[in-house]
């Protein structure tokens, strides 16, 4: 409970920190025929949100990488693309080389389907994705589009978000 607590309050430390020394604006015109997208999800989320993605956007599978979380992840059960608590050290550090190589990696989209996950917010800050989408209820100092949606509905937000990717592009 205590390093949890702690990890927790120098995560938010680091958002903070992060927030203040990105005071630029984004890129938004990305008009290439194959996007890279990294997704964030929340352990709420299931089915195949990347297919969806892919035939609504009409953007490769291969082009589009997911992350979820998770509170808990069993020994011997971990998906590749899961990840929880337990990947961030004392001072939030990512321990995992692949989630963090993930985040890293310069993309044109990240899409974070999660509301209110800290863990989560934490990896959109230090993302390189060129422009950065949401729920409204999330910080909104993060990301560069929040799509307001009454309730959590995947399917509605993604189709706000076509909308708006097709608005801006043109």
């Amino acid at each position: 409970m205590l390093l949890q607590a702690v990890r927790k309050i120098f995560i938010k430390k680091k958002i903070e920190n992060k927030l203040l020394d990105n005071g630029q604006f984004p890129e938004v015109y990305f008009k290439e025929k194959s996007p890279s997208v990294l997704i964030l999800v929340g352990e709420e989320e299931s089915g195949n949100l990347k297919g969806i993605l892919a035939n609504e956007l009409n953007i490769p599978l291969p082009n589009i990488e997911l992350l979820k979380f998770c509170k808990k992840i069993k020994k011997g059960q971990r998906e590749e693309s899961q990840f929880s608590g337990d990947d961030f050290g004392w001072f939030g550090k990512i321990k995992s080389k692949k989630i963090e190589k993930l985040v890293r990696k310069e993309s044109d989209v990240l899409l974070n389907y999660a509301i209110g996950n800290l863990y989560i917010d934490y990896l959109a800050s230090i993302s390189n994705a060129k422009f950065k989408v949401a729920y409204s209820n999330n910080d909104k100092r993060l990301y560069d589009l929040m799509i307001n949606v009454k309730e959590f509905n995947t399917a509605i937000f993604n189709s706000e978000l076509k909308k708006y990717l097709n608005i801006l592009n043109k």
